[in-house]
């Protein structure tokens, strides 16, 4: 058995707008305004912790 914990910080420039994607932990990350387009030059940050169980 082993516990895992994943951390990501993205830094965009003024004219990009990427995410942090789920990779299988959970939700993407990404920098959203009130209509839900994503907001160009945002920063995300997220942390994931999961576990192994190997036979």
């Amino acid at each position: 058995m082993s516990w895992y914990l994943v951390g990501s910080y993205l830094r965009n420039g003024p004219g990009a707008h990427y995410c942090l994607g789920v990779s299988g932990h959970g939700y993407s990350v990404c920098g959203r305004d009130a209509n839900n387009n994503v907001v160009s030059g945002n920063k995300a940050e997220a942390v994931t912790t999961g576990m192994t169980f190997d036979f």
